[in-house]
């Protein structure tokens, strides 16, 4: 008895489980729960009679009372059709209702909720057209900033590179114990201290062949830059001592008396002074306006001997890195002096006149955030 009880108590459970939410996405069709559900609707007399069975009674009394239920009714008109009628009017019901809601939403949500915020409160809506805009300008800064990130992590890549390469002839060195005194190039670079590209093999063959090299972009099998203090590095070793030497664009390095030695030339005096005139455009008072985004500010400062101060005296920055392009573009670095302070600001302006310098300005130091400023220095007497 208890048998036969805990497998339809087992059935009926699963039933409600299903009749709780028959549409729900787990059961396999949303048919089959309500159909379930409505099934006991219909027949509730049958189950309530199997669920409340005295226990005295025999089998053969409940095989009659399920009997005699059934005994009378049609199979299909009686059993079956109406808790399919009715699951299926629930089904669409639901549906219907369903959508009904989705629609409610939709038109609150797309056009009575926009048309109250323009009645009410038009400072929470954005026009299309700005919205446009400011996608473009995100665009723009964040492929900005993904060309700045580019371009730091391949100088840093060139620069662990080079460290690289010196400390492998460093240790090559002390490995071997050079025992011999013959001359040896065993590292040198071209360009600034910043961005420089490996040269050893062309200085070690120019060297050997002729005795010297000429300090200058085509020597090194590069494009003539614009104007720019570039620099010749090489670390070469004889009779067992290691010395290094520094030459700087145009200038003529040569091996005598048993080690390299610097010449200045015609060419390399005549560009040092084209730098330093060019340099001195920075030279006095200036006005530097910035903005970015919805902020603005302006700062009074002076410039003497590339050191760039504020007039309020509160910082102090070096200029290094500067360069001059043929079309009259400046670009150069200002470096925080002072150990707390770590800014490294990149600065590329076009020279409009002596008097007006307008460009962008961003921080590559470290924690900067690197999205550029608008800047404009105006020349001002004190």
């Amino acid at each position: 008895m208890n048998t036969i009880v805990d497998f339809f108590s087992r059935i009926i459970e699963d039933i409600k489980e299903r009749a709780k939410n028959p549409f729900n996405e787990m059961n396999t069709t949303p048919f089959a729960g309500a159909f379930a559900f409505f099934f006991i609707v219909c027949h509730w007399q049958l189950f309530f009679s199997i669920l409340e069975f005295d226990s005295w009674e025999t089998r053969e009394v409940k095989i009659g009372v399920i009997k005699n239920y059934f005994e009378n009714k049609k199979w299909w008109s009686d059993v079956v059709w109406p808790p399919i009628q009715y699951s299926f009017i629930s089904i669409l019901t639901f549906y219907a209702f369903n959508n009904l809601s989705l629609i409610v939403t939709i038109l609150f949500t797309k056009w009575l909720k926009p048309l109250i915020l323009f009645v009410f409160d038009r400072n929470k809506l954005v026009t299309r057209r700005d919205m446009e805009a400011m996608e473009k300008v995100n665009r723009a800064v964040r492929n900005n900033n993904q060309r700045l990130q580019n371009t730091l992590e391949a100088t840093e890549k060139l620069v662990e590179e080079h460290e690289q390469a010196k400390l492998a002839a460093l240790n090559d060195l002390e490995k071997h114990n050079i025992a011999d005194k013959e001359f040896k190039v065993l590292y040198s670079w071209y360009g600034t201290d910043e961005s420089n590209a490996e040269v050893t093999q062309i200085v070690k063959t120019q060297i050997a062949n002729s005795g010297s090299i000429s300090v200058n972009p085509i020597a090194f099998g590069l494009k003539e830059a614009d104007i720019e203090a570039k620099k010749l590095f090489i670390l070469y070793s004889f009779d067992k001592k290691i010395e290094s030497i520094t030459a700087k664009q145009e200038e003529i390095v040569e091996f005598r008396n048993n080690k390299l030695t610097v010449t200045e030339t015609h060419a390399s005096k005549g560009l040092q002074a084209k730098l330093q005139d060019k340099g001195d455009i920075l030279k006095g008072y200036w006005r530097n306006e910035w903005s970015r985004d919805n902020r603005h500010g302006k700062e009074d400062l002076f410039i003497i001997n590339l050191d760039y101060h504020f007039l309020d005296g509160s910082r102090i920055f070096k200029i290094e890195e500067l360069k001059f392009s043929q079309d009259n573009v400046i670009e150069l670095l200002k470096v925080g002096v002072g150990a707390d302070d770590k800014r490294r600001l990149r600065n590329v302006l076009k020279i409009e006149n002596s008097n007006l310098l307008i460009g962008k300005e961003w921080d590559e130091g470290p924690g900067g955030d690197r999205v550029p400023y608008d800047i404009r220095y105006t020349r001002f007497s004190q």
